[in-house]
């Protein structure tokens, strides 16, 4: 007696849409005592934790804030002390809303991301562009690629600078945002294979599109991989089947890209 067995794909249905998560703790600044909590400071000055403030006035939001004054010797921030998750390929975006209070020509506020190898290791700092001027309550953002490998975490600085000259200014830093806008595609893969007779069909997804893919197969895993046949795909789910004439070999495959 024959033998059927048929592998169906199960498709999950996805919200039309869905709202970035912010992977910055404690991002309103409200939580926290003497210092906000999950936050810290670098460089010298005056940096303060504003409290029982007026939404709109020292605070965008809430009640709360952190100040900087008097940076030295001529960049000092906050920089949230969590260490997220990151790798190469990923594409963040920074917001934060600042106000800028008696700026000289040349005080800056500036967004820093700083990557981390797996040991916590600085890699280095990506620049935001940075605004210059006194302002009311404006939001900076700033987008950031990771291109480096060996990237296993972020942090994000948020900074008042000045050049040689003192400063009298003030920044104030409020509700910021850290989120993921893009990671690499995943690598295509094998979802499904059905078996009718002779003729044996796979079910492959996320292949990328325009590019030409192989399908390797072996009969046992202790032997060589051999090329079944190639595709190009043109969706984000293909078929690919191929005919035995004995229709009983028994085969493991898999799907690499070619070019």
């Amino acid at each position: 007696m024959k033998k059927l067995r048929v592998i169906v794909p199960v498709l999950s249905m996805l919200p039309a849409f869905a709202i970035a998560a912010n992977l910055i703790t404690n991002p309103g600044l409200e939580q926290g005592s003497f210092v906000p909590t999950d936050w810290g400071t670098m460089g010298g000055g005056t940096l303060t934790y504003l409290q029982n403030q007026t939404s709109g006035n020292n605070c965008h939001t809430g009640t709360k804030a952190v100040s900087i004054q008097s940076p030295s010797p001529f960049m000092a921030g906050w920089y949230n002390t969590n260490f997220v998750p990151a790798s190469m390929g990923q594409t963040y975006q920074v917001r934060a809303w600042v106000r800028s209070i008696n700026f000289d020509s040349d005080d800056f506020v500036i967004t820093y991301f700083e990557q981390y190898d797996a040991a916590k290791t600085s890699l280095g700092v990506l620049c935001g562009t940075g605004i210059l001027g006194s302002s009311n309550w404006r939001e900076i953002s700033d987008v950031f690629a990771i291109t480096n490998p060996s990237v296993a975490t972020v942090r994000v600085f948020f900074l008042f600078g000045r050049s040689a000259t003192a400063t009298t200014g003030q920044a104030i830093y409020d509700d910021v945002t850290l989120e993921l806008l893009s990671s690499p595609p995943s690598p295509s893969a094998i979802k499904a294979i059905s078996h009718v007779g002779g003729l044996v069909t796979l079910s492959i997804t996320n292949p990328t599109a325009g590019t030409s893919h192989s399908v390797e197969r072996t009969l046992d895993l202790s032997t060589s991989w051999t090329t079944a046949g190639t595709f190009v795909a043109t969706c984000t789910m293909t078929n690919w089947s191929q005919e035995f004439s004995n229709q009983w070999q028994r085969g493991f495959y898999r799907v690499t890209t070619t070019n």
